[in-house]
């Protein structure tokens, strides 16, 4: 099973009383997302935040202010964005601003999916790199009690998007918002680093060797007992909260530990330990 570690890049969005997440199916057409090509020969390209580009409720004009050496923020009547140094933004609403009282579109779960993609892709996320959608449900704000559409479903509070270039999921890229009815966003988060090309090179060497059955099942005498279930191959980078940290990005083989809940075990192509910062 392929996971993404949305819930660590999600704290924020935890703290504001969110239900646990879970991935959907791969969205679009076969053509277009992130389990398809993205004609990568370099560096996997990143996307950095415009704010003349988001939609996010600031209730007026913000004012820009440098933040130190942290990065900059924009404050409005009803809310601020923070762009830190490392391209990490978060958006988030007072806790009397008004727009907290306001309710979410009345639209489905795919049309909610479809709109949260369409404005990223606006800010520049490329749709080759979007493998999947990632609900979360009872988001303060646009949707409190959660929204049903025509046929009863329920639609989250917002939703992000999970990111991967040939079908290697990208573990700690993030980019989640979630919409009024008006269309503004309450809450926003974005991280899309670019990642290294040597990284994609050894996550797609890695994940070559592991496609042939041989290659495989020597690989896997090389792990624990406990990793000896259905894994895959993925990259880890510097989570978004390491705002201060040199960035780092490094190819994985990650897998459900047997015994240990939910909890992933994440191995090097010798098998040994790899350990991810929390």
């Amino acid at each position: 099973m392929v996971r993404w570690n949305f819930a660590r890049l999600g704290l924020t969005i935890a703290a504001t009383a969110c239900a646990g997440p879970a991935a959907s199916a791969p969205v679009g057409d076969a053509s277009s997302d992130g389990s398809q090509p993205c004609a990568t020969t370099g560096n996997v390209p990143g996307v950095t935040y415009q704010v003349s580009g988001s939609r996010f409720a600031f209730g007026g004009n913000p004012s820009r202010m440098v933040i130190g050496s942290e990065g900059v923020r924009w404050t409005g009547p009803d809310g601020a964005l923070a762009i830190f140094v490392n391209g990490y933004a978060l958006a988030t609403l007072d806790a009397d601003a008004p727009e907290n009282a306001l309710p979410a579109p009345s639209v489905s779960v795919s049309q909610y999916e479809a709109d949260v993609i369409q404005y990223f892709e606006r800010l520049g996320v490329p749709r080759c790199q979007v493998f999947a959608t990632q609900l979360v449900a009872g988001a303060s704000g646009g949707g409190t009690d959660g929204l049903v559409d025509g046929g009863g479903a329920m639609v989250p509070g917002g939703v992000g998007l999970l990111r991967a270039v040939d079908g290697i999921p990208i573990v700690e890229s993030v980019a989640f918002a979630s919409f009024d009815d008006s269309y503004q966003t309450i809450r926003e988060q974005f991280y899309w680093p670019v990642i290294p090309s040597s990284t994609l090179s050894d996550a797609r060497q890695f994940a070559q060797r592991l496609t042939i059955v041989a290659g495989l099942a020597s690989y896997k005498k090389q792990l624990p007992d406990d990793a000896q279930g259905d894994g895959h191959v993925a990259i880890h980078h510097t989570s978004a909260s390491e705002w201060l940290d040199s960035f780092y990005s490094v190819a994985t083989y990650d897998v459900t530990l047997t015994g240990s809940g939910d909890a992933i075990g994440t191995f090097d192509e010798n098998g040994q330990v790899v350990t991810i910062p929390p």
